[in-house]
């Protein structure tokens, strides 16, 4: 995980037990962290990004993110959207640690109750785009998997120009 949103930093603060969230703040820079305000789906956002992570025009340079991509890493495919990084760890963190969710009784069909476990909430999870090769780049790496996949148009032979007649 490399962001943290500072609207969800006060669960982190309950989790860890700490005295407020000045007490995160202090422990985060402590570690590493620094505060930014990213454009993030067209709002500025205040998140945590770590010092040693690459952060520029509203994407974060994560190559453990792009891990799961055959090739992407080697390609230098690891910008990804500080959106889909929040989505991919920051969300999945508060799903299974911080927010952790509730026991759902159902009464089936015989008069049965079951329990289930539920998530809180439902993360986004469009991870379409991403990742490109810099923080500025339009192609990211299916777009680019997809043009290299297709044939190469050759031009058209030297040939006459009886050929080319109807």
């Amino acid at each position: 995980m490399s962001v943290i949103p500072s609207s969800d930093q006060q669960l982190l603060v309950n989790h860890l037990r700490l005295k407020g969230q000045q007490a995160l703040r202090n422990i985060l820079r402590d570690l590493g962290w620094k505060p930014t305000s990213p454009r993030v789906k067209g709002k500025t956002q205040r998140v945590w990004v770590r010092n040693d992570v690459a952060f520029d025009k509203g994407r974060i340079d994560l190559p453990t993110l792009s891990r799961d991509l055959e090739g992407a890493v080697e390609l230098g495919f690891t910008w990804w959207p500080i959106s889909q990084a929040i989505a991919k760890g920051w969300d999945e963190l508060c799903n299974h640690v911080l927010k952790p969710g509730r026991f759902k009784q159902t009464v089936t069909d015989k008069g049965k109750t079951t329990t289930e476990y539920e998530l809180s909430h439902n993360t986004e999870k469009d991870y379409s785009r991403g990742p490109f090769p810099d923080s500025s780049s339009d192609i990211d790496y299916e777009s680019y998997k997809f043009l290299m996949s297709k044939p190469e148009k050759h031009p058209v032979d030297e040939g006459s120009f009886e050929d080319l007649r109807f």
